[in-house]
C-alpha cells in the first residue's frame, strides 16, 4: 500500500490510539471508513498510540513529507494531547522538528528500525493468544446497571458544575505557546507541498 500511496499521493491521517482505531477491527477505524465513503481515496494510516503533538509533526516531517500528500487529517484529542505535550515538550530530539528543515532521514534507515523495534517486541508477544479467535469487539468496559439506570454519565455532561472550561486548564495554560507553534509549522511544512492539514477536534 505504501507503494502505491507513493504514486497516487492521497491523503495522510496522523493521530493518537484514536487514528489507528485501537480496541476496534482495521476495517471499523477511520481511514478504512474514508475509504469505503469514497473508493478512489487511498488513505495511509501513520496514527499510533500515545502519540502527541511533537510526535505527530515529527512523523508528518519524517514520513508524509516524502509523499507530498493532498490533505493530512490531524487529529486533536484535547485530554490526551495536553498530556502528552506535557512531556514532549522536554524531549529536544521532538522540539527540533519545530524547524521544518530538521529531519533525521529515519525513511533512508527504516529497516533497521524495523529490525530493532522487532527484536524488542517479538519476546513479549505470546503466539497461542493470537491464534485464538477472540472477538475484541466484545471487550468493552464494565457493565454497571446501577448507573446506565440512572444514566449517570448522560446527566454528568449536562452538570453544569463539572463542565469544563478550558481557560482554567493549567494544562493548557502551561503549552499553549509550543501547542500553537507546533501546529504552525505543521501548516508551514505542508505549505511546502500545497498540502492541507484538516484539524480534527475531538473535546
Amino acid at each position: 500500500k505504501w507503494n502505491n500511496f507513493k504514486l497516487q499521493k492521497d491523503w495522510v491521517l496522523l493521530g493518537d490510539s484514536a487514528a489507528i482505531g485501537e480496541c476496534v477491527f482495521s476495517k471499523d477505524n477511520i481511514a478504512s471508513k474514508i475509504e469505503d465513503y469514497n473508493d478512489q481515496l487511498n488513505i495511509i494510516n501513520l496514527g499510533n498510540s500515545g502519540l502527541g503533538p511533537l510526535m505527530k509533526l515529527a512523523i508528518l516531517k519524517e514520513y508524509a513529507e516524502i509523499i507530498k500528500p493532498k490533505k493530512i487529517i490531524w487529529i486533536y484529542i484535547e485530554d490526551n494531547d495536553l498530556i502528552d505535550i506535557e512531556s514532549e515538550k522536554n524531549v529536544n530530539f521532538l522540539k527540533n522538528y519545530l524547524d521544518i528543515n530538521h529531519s533525521e532521514k529515519l525513511f533512508l534507515i527504516q529497516k533497521e528500525i524495523d529490525e530493532k523495534i522487532t527484536n524488542i517486541v517479538k519476546p513479549e508477544i505470546d503466539d497461542e493468544k493470537y491464534k485464538k479467535n477472540i472477538d475484541y469487539s466484545l471487550i468493552t468496559e464494565k457493565f454497571e446497571l446501577k448507573k446506565f439506570l440512572k444514566f449517570k454519565k448522560i446527566r454528568g455532561r449536562f452538570d453544569k458544575s463539572t463542565k469544563y472550561d478550558l481557560s482554567n486548564d493549567l494544562r493548557y495554560i502551561n503549552n499553549k505557546e509550543i501547542l500553537i507553534e507546533t501546529w504552525k509549522s505543521a501548516v508551514k511544512l505542508a505549505d511546502t507541498w500545497s498540502g492541507q492539514i484538516y484539524f480534527v477536534y475531538f473535546p
